[in-house]
């Protein structure tokens, strides 16, 4: 096998193991636990926990799409457990970080729940953690790993504008039914997680801004003189498109109508150039045989002038004879008798 057979084998395996792996890595029964940290688990403790905290996972693939469905069914069903007041802390992790039971913000993030329910202002509720995964590290060879920055970032972003918002919706109504709920909800992002959770609760945000806006009378009328002019713009982008529609149906009749319309000065100026030929020839040939009849009838007139001519000479000189002769009887005889 050649050197270069070699590289790009090579190549090709470095890219195969060194692609992450895209999950989910919570299936099933893993999608929720309950866990007791330690001092291996959290430096801080000098003993292991006394609270058996519950956690959630949902993780939402490259497109924002949930990865299992199921998982949310199960978080939403944690979060509604016990009577006590909840406090639901939501983690998106940033670049270089998924759900893995290894991953070290999973780790962190167990410890801070640990921490929020060992304050003794949270003693009367009940911490409840849900850490939302999605494919932050694509690549895990070291430096070449930092290569993929806008691409997690642009991931980020899709993460946030797709099935999160639903979830989040949605566990906003399990957390807080009523607005006079004792529970509480916080939403926190690290990285480029701030961004996943910037872009699904920005969209949030701007529906409930717009139904409220509706409730207020002047923002009501702007609203609806927006809606009027979107649907008179929508209108007359629908007329145009008809428009276009028609046009490129009588497209190619117009065509053909200016194939024909530029091909008929040509044909008319072609005709007209053969019929002034043909006259040309016509008049040529006429005067050719004008002059032709015209040279016959001169020598005509000549020879009939010349002919008359010849006549009134043989006339006058036949007179002139025969006056000679009259004369010449006459007084030639009478001198002999």
């Amino acid at each position: 096998m050649s050197r270069r057979h070699l590289l790009v084998l090579g190549i090709v395996v470095v890219a195969i193991v060194g692609c992450a792996a895209k999950g989910p890595y919570r299936p099933e029964k893993m999608a929720t636990e309950r866990f007791v940290v330690d001092p291996a688990t959290c430096p801080e403790l000098q003993a292991p926990s006394q609270f058996h905290i519950p956690v959630a996972y949902v993780e939402i693939d490259e497109q924002g799409s949930f990865q299992d469905r199921s998982q949310v069914d199960q978080a939403l069903a944690l979060v509604s457990e016990g009577q006590k007041p909840k406090y639901v802390v939501v983690f998106v992790h940033g670049w270089f970080h998924n759900a893995a039971a290894d991953d070290p913000n999973v780790q962190q993030f167990k410890c801070a729940l640990n921490n929020l329910q060992s304050i003794d202002d949270n003693a009367g509720e009940d911490i409840v953690g849900i850490y939302i995964g999605w494919r932050g590290r694509s690549w895990t060879i070291p430096v070449v790993e930092y290569a993929t920055f806008w691409d997690r970032k642009n991931t980020s972003d899709e993460v946030g504008r797709g099935s999160l918002v639903e979830f989040l919706m949605r566990l906003e109504g399990t957390v807080k039914p009523t607005p006079d709920s004792q529970n509480k909800l916080m939403v926190v992002g690290h990285s480029f997680g701030a961004s996943v959770v910037f872009n699904s609760i920005g969209q949030i945000l701007l529906a409930r801004f717009l139904l409220d806006a509706e409730k207020i009378p002047a923002i009501a009328r702007i609203l609806s003189l927006s809606e009027s002019a979107v649907k008179s713009t929508d209108r007359a982008v629908e007329a145009a498109n008809r428009m276009v529609q028609v046009a490129e149906r009588l497209a190619p009749a117009v065509e053909r109508a200016v194939a024909v319309a530029e091909s008929v000065p040509k044909s008319v100026a072609a005709e007209r150039e053969t019929v002034l030929t043909q006259v040309r020839a016509d008049v040529a040939q006429e005067r050719k045989e004008m002059t032709q009849d015209m040279e016959r009838i001169s020598l005509l007139v000549v020879d009939h002038a010349f002919w008359r001519a010849a006549q009134l000479t043989a006339a006058v000189l036949t007179l002139a004879l025969i006056a000679g002769l009259v004369f010449f009887f006459r007084h030639g005889g009478g001198r002999q008798a």
